[in-house]
């Protein structure tokens, strides 16, 4: 595929999540094998189903939450995209963390790997202490200061 090809198809998945349209995204065209990396929070989802899960997690943390596309950069094999979740409500779990009713305003980019003209592999990069931070979380030890 083109880099405008695989741009495009990157779009189109970050479109379908917005509208919640599950059933959509995973007929995006994804390789059986497919990884998502959460890298922050050190998490992999594996294959169709994986990939499927991670999203809908991600739906139930933060129902009303988009994703703003701001850059999209794509060769033939790699789709490189800048987004930001402005005003995100936490009313779900994330993981292990319960939902907290804060709004999070928070940037990322993923990086996207495309392979005979599926995603392959997703990385998502982002600042995992401004999340916890946004979310009401604090961590001290006993030489810092507490909030």
């Amino acid at each position: 595929m083109t880099a405008q090809e695989n741009a495009a198809l990157v779009r189109q998945s970050l479109d379908l999540f917005n509208v919640r349209d599950f059933t959509a995204l995973v007929n995006v065209p994804i390789a059986d094998d497919v990884e998502v990396h959460d890298i922050p929070r050190g998490v992999v989802a594996h294959g169709v189903k994986g990939y499927d899960q991670f999203h809908r997690d991600l739906h139930n943390a933060f129902p009303n939450s988009r994703m703003v596309v701001t850059n999209v950069q794509a060769t033939d094999d790699q789709v490189f995209v800048e987004f930001n979740c402005p005003d995100a409500e936490n009313l779900g779990r994330l993981g292990i963390l319960r939902g907290t009713g804060r709004v999070i305003n928070l940037d990322f980019a993923g990086v996207y790997e495309i392979s005979n003209g599926r995603i392959s592999r997703v990385r998502f990069y982002y600042d995992g202490g401004s999340l916890m931070h946004q979310l009401g979380f604090r961590f001290t030890t006993p030489d810092m200061p507490r909030n």
